[in-house]
């Protein structure tokens, strides 16, 4: 029903009257053109359909245990593809990666995710100077998201994800909590951006 939904709004807004009508010539645009738009509208319609049924419906309250981040007190809800999954307590979420995070004004993020299975996921960014420069990771497909961590290197010494604290000096560890149909903009260069051109 939701595909069905998505895909006659965004049919109906995006192509023009003249191909609504069935005549494609006037348009200056091929039956490939007509094709390519319609694949990609429907990747987009697959992808809505996904995340709708495949997001957080509780609050895992993410915060800092040492090295790591690890959920907070209350057990968390998740709907993954369809199904309920259970995030328990206090639960630690993966490490962070062997990517030590630049000295002086280095960015990354690092985004937690869980499965069917309730196995979680940890996915780093690509770091940059300012968050706004920030490489963002794909949320993995069939996953949902939990949370992410926004970290902040401010020292002249690299951070070593494992073996500082993420509460040592001149480090700035931000945990976001998600809810709902959540997603990443894929970074620059990602196969997964879409072209939508209308017709």
């Amino acid at each position: 029903m939701l595909k069905r939904l998505l895909l006659g709004f965004i049919c109906s807004a995006g192509i023009s009257s003249a191909v609504m009508a069935g005549d494609i010539t006037s348009t200056g645009k091929s039956d490939k053109d007509v094709y390519t738009y319609y694949s990609n509208v429907k990747t987009l319609v697959n992808d809505l359909a996904m995340r709708a049924k495949t997001q957080l419906l509780s609050s895992c309250a993410l915060t800092t245990n040492g090295t790591i981040t690890k959920t907070g007190s209350s057990v968390g809800l998740a709907l993954v593809n369809g199904s309920l999954v259970s995030i328990p307590a206090s639960t630690n979420m993966p490490s962070l990666g062997s990517t030590a995070l630049a000295t002086a004004t280095g960015y990354n993020v690092y985004l937690y995710t869980v499965n069917s299975g309730g196995t979680f996921t940890t996915t780093a960014g690509t770091q940059a100077a300012g968050t706004n420069t920030i490489t963002l990771p794909n949320i993995p497909d069939s996953e949902a998201m939990v949370g992410f961590l926004l970290l902040y290197n401010g020292s002249n010494t690299s951070f070593l994800p494992g073996t500082h604290t993420l509460t040592a000096g001149s480090i700035t560890a931000t945990h976001y909590n998600t809810l709902g149909m959540v997603d990443f903009v894929p970074g620059s260069g990602s196969t997964n951006t879409l072209s939508l051109t209308g017709l």
